[in-house]
């Protein structure tokens, strides 16, 4: 649907976008866009929640976000830009991976009720080669 591909591209709940058409909230999505002939349609991006931001990053599945570029502020007010290394199920938890210009990295391992606000940079390139799918450890210690 129009809604979820748009949530998908600005990487939020669809509960946060609303259209407008021609100044007019447009509500009535069985309408099809071709019908609508020649108009402006606005959209509008509310910003979400860390609650919400959690919910959603949780519910696209830890897959999904690997590799994201990531902008956080913990309750304490840091600010801490990286790319999404890991979330961890079991304990609520995620692990950012700093990049530094000397080839190091600086891993921030946080639990969710640490972070403030949460904002996707930009998602993954999931063709590139280096990327690796996330490896569910409770599963693998039963085998």
């Amino acid at each position: 649907s129009l809604m979820s591909n748009l949530a998908e591209e600005f990487h939020v709940p669809e509960e946060l976008i609303s259209l407008q058409r021609d100044g007019a909230p447009l509500t009535n999505m069985s309408e099809k866009l071709a019908d609508f002939g020649s108009v402006n349609i606005q959209v509008t991006v509310q910003q979400a929640s860390h609650e919400q931001m959690e919910k959603y990053i949780r519910s696209k599945g830890s897959e999904h976000f690997l590799g994201a570029e990531l902008k956080l502020t913990t309750q304490g007010g840091d600010e801490l830009k990286g790319e999404l290394y890991c979330v961890q199920d079991g304990d609520s938890s995620c692990i950012l991976r700093q990049h530094l210009p000397d080839g190091n990295a600086n891993y921030f391992w946080l639990k969710w009720n640490t972070i403030k606000s949460i904002s996707i940079e930009s998602m993954p390139d999931k063709k590139r080669t280096e990327f690796w799918p996330a490896v569910n450890l409770q599963a693998l210690e039963r085998r």
